[in-house]
Parts: C-alpha cells; sequence; structure tokens
C-alpha cells in the first residue's frame, strides 16, 4: 500500500504541476473523504501544493492515515479555484479517475489497470507525454481565473511583467535614457553607450491573498545616430505570495527608431520601437511555470507643450506564446495565448537645469481571458540628469484592477559613457 501511495503521489504532483489558482485564506487545500462515507472527511491546507499533495496521497500523518486503505475522493483547492482537480482511487490501487474542472475543456481520463505498476505506468505516460495538450488547456484556464497566477492573466504574472518592461523602458519612462541632452531648448539623443538599472518593491493584494514582490531590470543601449539605436535588456523578478515563492525571467532586445525629431519650431518626438523577448518563470510552491515568447511594438509621442512641461503619450501593443519546455522525460506548456494592449500619458515638469518631476497614468487590457481584464497604473516621482546621459529617478507606481491592489517604489539609474 505504501508503495502505491507513494506512485499516485508523484502522479498527482505532476498534474498539479499543471494548474495555477487558490482557496479562501489558504493559498492550497486539499479535502480527502472515503468514497460512500461522506462523513469521513478531512482536509488539509498550507502554501507548498507538492507538500500536501504528497501528505495526501501517502497518508503519512496521523490525520490522514486512515485513507490508505480506503477507497478515497481527493479534491484539489488551487489558488482561488475550488475543485480545481478531482482524483479518485479504489482500494486495492487499480483503477483511479482523474478530472480538471475548470474551463471549455473538462477532461475526464479513467485508467484500470492490471497490476498496481501497470496503473502507476499508464498514468504516469499520461502526464509525461500523452496528457500535454489536456494539461496546457487546464493550465490555460487557470491563468484565465486566478488571480494569482504564475504565467498569465494578472499584473503579477510574467506576460505581464514582460509586457511592462518594454513599456517603460521603449515608452512611458525611455525619456530617462534617450532624450538626455539639451541643444537649442530641445531635447536630443546623446548616442554612445548608455547602461541603465530599474529596481522595485512593493507589496499586493489579490483577492483573499497577499504577498510582496521585487522586480530588477537592466539594459545596455546605444544609439548609432540620432535616429536609431538599440536596446538588449533582462528582468528578474521574485513574488511573495501567502509564504509561496515564484520567480520571474525574461531577455528583451529592442530597436528604437525616431520617426520625427523635435526641432525648435516643432518640439514634436515620435519614435517607434519593435522588440522581441524571450523568459519564463517557475514556482515549486505552486508546482507551476514555464517557456514564454513574445514580440512588440511601442510607440512613444513627446509634445513640449511649454517651455518646462512636457506631454508623453506611449501606445503598446504585445503578444505572448507558451513553449513546451521537456524536462526529465516530462513535457511543461504554461498554456499561455496572449495579446496586451497598454495606454499611458504622462507630464513632465523641469525645475531649475537638472531636476524634473512627473505624474502619469497607464491602462494595461488583456486581450483574451484573464483574471483582471483591465488594470490602470499611476505614477509620480521626480528625477536629476546631467549633460551625457547620466540620472537618477525615484518614484512610486501602482496597478490597480478588479479584487488586485498593489503598491510599490521605483528607483532607477541611467550612466552614459
Amino acid at each position: 500500500m505504501t508503495r502505491v501511495n507513494a506512485s499516485m503521489g508523484a502522479v498527482v504532483l505532476c498534474l498539479v504541476a499543471a494548474a495555477g489558482t487558490a482557496a479562501a485564506q489558504s493559498l492550497f487545500r486539499i479535502q480527502l473523504s472515503e468514497v460512500g462515507n461522506a462523513g469521513n472527511m478531512e482536509s488539509i491546507a498550507g502554501s507548498s501544493i507538492i507538500d500536501l499533495v504528497q501528505t495526501a496521497i501517502n497518508t503519512d500523518t496521523a490525520q490522514v492515515a486512515r485513507f490508505g486503505s480506503l477507497d478515497t475522493a481527493i479534491s484539489v483547492d488551487y489558488a482561488g479555484i475550488p475543485n480545481a482537480i478531482t482524483l479518485s482511487k479504489n482500494a486495492a490501487n487499480t483503477q483511479a479517475t482523474l478530472q480538471f474542472n475548470i474551463g471549455d475543456r473538462q477532461t475526464l481520463r479513467t485508467f484500470t489497470g492490471t497490476s498496481q505498476d501497470d496503473l502507476e505506468n499508464q498514468i504516469e505516460e499520461y502526464l509525461k507525454k500523452d496528457g500535454g495538450e489536456d494539461v496546457a488547456a487546464f493550465l490555460r484556464a487557470v491563468n484565465a481565473v486566478s488571480l494569482v497566477a504564475v504565467s498569465d492573466g494578472n499584473p503579477n504574472a510574467t506576460t505581464a511583467r514582460m509586457a511592462q518592461f518594454a513599456f517603460n523602458r521603449y515608452g512611458m519612462h525611455d525619456d530617462f535614457t534617450g532624450a538626455v541632452r539639451r541643444e537649442e531648448d530641445v531635447d536630443r539623443v546623446s548616442g554612445g553607450l548608455q547602461w541603465r538599472l530599474d529596481a522595485s518593491g512593493g507589496i499586493f493584494d489579490a483577492g483573499d491573498f497577499d504577498g510582496e514582490t521585487a522586480q530588477l531590470h537592466g539594459t545596455f543601449d546605444y544609439w548609432f545616430s540620432e535616429r536609431i539605436g538599440m536596446s538588449w535588456g533582462v528582468l528578474l523578478a521574485y513574488t511573495s505570495v501567502e509564504e509561496a515563492d515564484v520567480y520571474h525571467t525574461a531577455g528583451q532586445f529592442g530597436v528604437p527608431f525616431r520617426i520625427m525629431n523635435p526641432t525648435e519650431s516643432r518640439p514634436l518626438l515620435w519614435q517607434l520601437t519593435p522588440s522581441v523577448a524571450a523568459g519564463g518563470s517557475g514556482s515549486e510552491d505552486f508546482a507551476a511555470g514555464g517557456l514564454i515568447y513574445g514580440l512588440g511594438g511601442t510607440s512613444v509621442l513627446t509634445y513640449e507643450l511649454m517651455k518646462k512641461l512636457t506631454l508623453t503619450m506611449t501606445n503598446q501593443f504585445s503578444a505572448y506564446e507558451g513553449a513546451t519546455l521537456e524536462y526529465d522525460e516530462y513535457e511543461l506548456d504554461p498554456g499561455v495565448s496572449q495579446q496586451i494592449l497598454k495606454n499611458g500619458l504622462k507630464g513632465t515638469l523641469r525645475i531649475g537645469e537638472s531636476w524634473y518631476a512627473w505624474a502619469g497614468c497607464s491602462m494595461t487590457n488583456f486581450l483574451e481571458d484573464a483574471a483582471v481584464d483591465d488594470y490602470y497604473s499611476p505614477t509620480l516621482g521626480i528625477g536629476w540628469y546631467r549633460q551625457g546621459g547620466t540620472g537618477l529617478q525615484v518614484g512610486y507606481f501602482g496597478d490597480f484592477g478588479h479584487e488586485y491592489e498593489s503598491h510599490q517604489a521605483r528607483v532607477a539609474l541611467n550612466i552614459g559613457f
């Protein structure tokens, strides 16, 4: 019995690696009940789905030990989604039924083995190879309804972070790197190599859950002329939600080119930046993550309304797709197929020769299904710069959407060489 329970534990672990969402007060919750005796049940909860599943299937604690030799039904609440996955097994461990319970694709799989080993092999083969499409479809459904899904559908997800990275660098705060030299009362590109580092961190509330997040962006930029340049950057991010850890990373390459440069008689700048990105995320506690690729375009219009006041409008469209990751004979697809539209306005007021202050707001829309369909992000702060491209910014930004709220501080350094 112990051997079979361990095998079934490995099976469900792989299954849950396909999920992404939580139950009220506890991030994950598992309920065990004896088939035919609803009064004999037990519930366990915590911040690591792996630990909980191991406890439930192996029945290795006094709390759930009595289910080791019973026909048992197991229900998994995953980060806000009740009964996201259900599993039933007979006492002999020769038959099991597995069901994904959310989304348009109500997947149900029944396995019948001639022996314990045969049943285990059937399920493991399904999870490793044959069930890849089912798992990806389930993950896509999770991303669409979970406020804390790892890969997509909320401001903390990997797709949203990748989009925000491009939006800030090539749009909302592009002037921090691109337009830093003042000639004839007009901002111009300094040219040459520049290095930029953005760091932010803060707190968030997502439905019944709360947590902390921190993020680091680093970019190297080179302008060949006042018309065209290139930018390469890396994103690193960490999120802790109800003591569960999530990690994100991405690389991004953009080619900013200026369709219109400002002149003394026409103080208007128009820049377009096509970009490509590749990234991913992972969480042992969530047992979720995967690889994501993206491409997009960012347009920024800057107009000097008066000598000390500049208005900036940024519009961006980006698209992201998940990619299958093969690891230790398993195939994992994060279930991502998303497009994101971002629009923002910002006003910048010069204070003396080297100081300035800004305030603005942007709107983000997930064009495919998402738990947080749209949210707005106010920002304000102060900055300092000098000729040649070196500067410093300190500010605030937040994200506000349906059942979601975050507040973060941001500091950025740009050095021109």
